[in-house]
């Protein structure tokens, strides 16, 4: 799980856009004054709201079959009652503690294993395709006849 997905690069994205960039130095100084400006409110609530969903998490066994909790994070701010952090409720840590002592934890670092070899067999796969796309330009801007090569490889 990732605070990012929670609005935190919307929040930082949307007062950056505000700006007109026309080059790369341009975006990443209107990206640094973005993060200067974003409201600390926005930033604590993405964080709170993080922070519910990991308990939800752990509720539902690790699944993301829940609804995003809501706990009226402006209301409680307004009466100064806001948390900087949510509580875990001990029947979830219970539940979660269980859940990780029954975990065979060599057996995902196994199958971790397995998928990265196999992510990593993909990705030598698609450089080398992308290497003969660029060959196959390359030729093309030659001269070269390459509608073979293309037709083979798909670029």
């Amino acid at each position: 799980m990732n605070v990012l997905d929670l609005g935190f690069v919307r929040a930082i994205q949307t007062l950056q856009e505000r700006t007109r960039c026309k080059t790369i130095d341009e975006l990443i100084d209107a990206t640094l004054s973005a993060w200067t400006t974003v409201d600390a409110m926005t930033l604590n609530s993405n964080f709170l709201t993080l922070q519910t969903c990991l308990i939800e998490v752990v509720r539902t066994g690790g699944g993301n079959n829940y609804k995003i909790p809501h706990m009226g994070k402006k209301k409680l701010a307004k009466q100064g009652l806001l948390p900087e952090s949510v509580e875990c409720p001990r029947d979830v840590f219970n539940f979660g503690h269980a859940a990780i002592g029954a975990t065979d934890f060599d057996a995902h670092v196994d199958l971790l294993a397995e998928e990265v070899a196999s992510n990593m067999k993909l990705a030598r796969l698609s450089s080398n395709l992308e290497h003969l796309c660029l060959a196959s330009y390359d030729a093309d801007e030659e001269g070269v006849d390459t509608s073979f090569s293309w037709f083979i490889i798909g670029c």
